[in-house]
C-alpha cells in the first residue's frame, strides 16, 4: 500500500549527464545515522555515441531521446524490480546553463521575491528572457572577515538558469528511462557544496574567516579557488572570506584548448581584476581545490583506466567504462600545472577525489580500494544535495 500512496521518495539514485559520459550510482541510507549518512553501491560510467548530446544553453541538447534514455537503462543495467518507477537525482553539465554572480544590498526573505529578482536581473544584465527558465541559486550573505577588510555589506548570489525546454527534454529522457527526476541540478553548484566540508577539513584547506587549527602553514585561508572539470569545459570559481567574487566557464573543445593555459590565463585575469589589497600583510599562497572528470593531460595521454576488480563487475554493465583509482586519477591533476607556475600564480593545489569527499562529508572511513569513476561525483552530488 505505501509504495502506492508515496510513489515518490528521496532519490538513490543519482545521474550526471555530460557530453560524451553518462554516470550513474545508487546509495544505501542508514537513516539510524540521519539521512545523510549514505553507502555507495552501484557506480560506473557509460560513454555515449558522438552527437547524442550536444551541451547549449539555448538549444535542445539531444538529438535522439530514445537513444540517450535507451544508454541510461544498459548502464543501469537490470534492477531487481524492473517494472517499478525509481526517483533519481539528475545533474546536468554547466554549458547548458547560464550561470551569473550577482550582487544586492537586500535579499528578500520570501521566496516568490527571490525568484522574480533573480529573473529580472539574469534579463537586465544577461539579456536572457527567464520566463519558463529553471533557477537554482546559492545566497551568499556578508561575512565579518569581509566588512573586517571594508567591503561594502552585499549578498552574492551564485546563480544558474537553464531553459525550460532544455530541461523538458532531460525530463522525458529519464522517464522513457523509467526514472522520475525529482531533483534537478548543476554539476558544478552541487559538486562545490559536496566539497565543502573538504575545503573546510583539507589541509592548507579553509575556515570561516580564521586558519584552522591543522592548516598548512603559509597559506592564506581569506581567498581560496574551486575548479570544477568536466569533459566540454571547466568552471572556476574564486572565493574571498567564504564569498563568490569572481567565476568563469570556459567551452573545452578537443585539440583546440588546453586547460593548464587556460586555467593559468583566468587566474591572472582574476589578479588583475581583483588585486590583493591587504597592506602590509604577506602575500600567502592560496588554495586551488580541484574536482573533475578524465580530461587530456598534459603529455597528450588521458588519464589512466583500468579494468574494474571482481567484486565490482557484477554491479558494472558491459560496455561500462570505469576510471582508475581515484588516488591515481587526483594525483595526476598535480601535472596540470608546473609546480613554478603554481608558484607564481601562488597557488596551493588540492586535488579532491571520492577518498576524501566520502571521509569529510559523510565520516567515512577508508576501506577497500573501491574502484569509482570521478565523473560519478556530479551524481553523488545531487544525490547528498536531494
Amino acid at each position: 500500500m505505501l509504495p502506492t500512496l508515496f510513489p515518490i521518495q528521496r532519490p538513490r539514485l543519482g545521474l550526471s549527464i555530460d557530453a560524451r559520459t553518462l554516470s550513474v550510482l545508487e546509495v544505501q541510507r542508514d537513516w539510524r545515522r540521519g539521512w545523510r549518512d549514505i553507502h555507495v553501491g552501484l557506480c560506473g560510467e557509460r560513454a555515449l555515441p558522438a552527437g547524442l548530446v550536444n551541451l547549449s544553453a539555448t538549444e535542445l541538447n539531444v538529438s535522439d531521446v530514445a537513444a540517450l534514455a535507451g544508454e541510461i537503462r544498459t548502464l543501469r543495467g537490470s534492477p531487481r524490480n524492473a517494472s517499478r518507477v525509481a526517483s533519481v537525482a539528475l545533474s546536468l553539465p554547466d554549458l547548458c546553463a547560464r550561470l551569473a554572480l550577482f550582487e544586492f544590498e537586500v535579499w528578500p526573505n520570501k521566496a516568490a521575491e527571490c525568484d522574480a529578482l533573480l529573473r529580472w536581473r539574469f534579463q537586465k544584465d544577461l539579456g536572457m528572457p527567464a520566463t519558463g527558465a529553471r533557477l537554482s541559486f546559492r545566497v551568499f550573505p556578508p561575512t565579518p572577515g569581509s566588512a573586517a577588510e571594508g567591503a561594502r555589506k552585499t549578498h552574492r548570489v551564485l546563480a544558474a538558469a537553464i531553459q525550460g525546454r532544455i530541461i523538458e527534454q532531460y525530463e522525458q529522457v529519464c522517464e522513457v528511462a523509467g526514472l522520475i527526476p525529482v531533483s534537478l541540478g548543476v554539476s558544478s553548484l552541487r559538486l562545490f557544496d559536496l566539497c565543502r566540508p573538504v575545503m573546510a577539513a583539507a589541509p592548507g584547506g579553509v575556515q570561516r574567516d580564521s586558519p584552522a587549527p591543522g592548516q598548512a602553514p603559509g597559506t592564506d585561508p581569506s581567498e581560496f579557488f574551486f575548479l570544477h572539470v568536466a569533459q566540454a569545459g571547466f568552471s572556476f570559481f574564486a572565493l574571498q572570506h567564504d564569498s563568490p567574487v569572481f567565476h568563469r566557464i570556459k567551452p573545452l573543445r578537443d585539440g583546440h584548448t588546453n586547460l593548464a593555459d587556460e586555467l593559468r590565463a583566468t587566474i591572472q585575469f582574476y589578479d588583475e581584476v581583483r588585486p590583493a589589497a591587504r597592506n602590509g600583510c604577506p602575500v600567502l599562497p592560496r588554495p586551488l581545490f580541484i574536482v573533475g572528470a578524465d580530461v587530456p593531460c598534459p603529455d597528450g595521454q588521458r588519464l589512466e583506466e583500468q579494468a574494474a576488480p571482481d567484486q565490482y563487475r557484477d554491479s558494472a554493465e558491459p560496455g561500462t567504462t570505469v576510471a582508475a583509482h581515484p588516488t591515481t586519477a587526483v594525483a595526476s591533476w598535480r601535472n596540470l600545472i608546473d609546480p613554478d607556475l603554481a608558484a607564481s600564480l601562488r597557488l596551493n593545489m588540492v586535488p579532491v577525489g571520492w577518498e576524501s569527499l566520502l571521509r569529510s562529508s559523510h565520516g567515512q572511513e577508508r576501506h577497500e580500494a573501491q574502484v569509482r569513476p570521478l565523473s560519478a561525483l556530479a551524481a553523488l552530488a545531487g544525490v547528498w544535495e536531494a
